[in-house]
């Protein structure tokens, strides 16, 4: 798989920092698959001061499975 395919199927998750669990409705998940998607880093960034969070990212999920080589991350807070 190429860069150019993975940016066309890019999830993006709220992520602790500290205990690099996911974000779901609420709640924290260790599984990315059940972690909820946001359509941006803007709805994200809304849900993280709604629910109060501190110290979590925006993880860009490149493809089907947690990478190294595509994955990146964006502080919230």
């Amino acid at each position: 798989m190429t860069y150019a395919y993975y940016c066309g199927h890019v999830k993006r998750l709220i992520r602790n920092k500290a205990t690099k669990a996911f974000f779901n409705q609420g709640n924290w998940t260790e599984d990315f698959r059940l972690a909820q998607d946001f359509a941006n880093v803007h709805s994200a960034s809304k849900v993280a001061r709604e629910f109060g969070l501190k110290e979590v990212e925006v993880y860009y999920l490149a493809g089907d499975e947690l990478s190294k080589i595509y994955d990146f991350t964006i502080p919230l807070g």
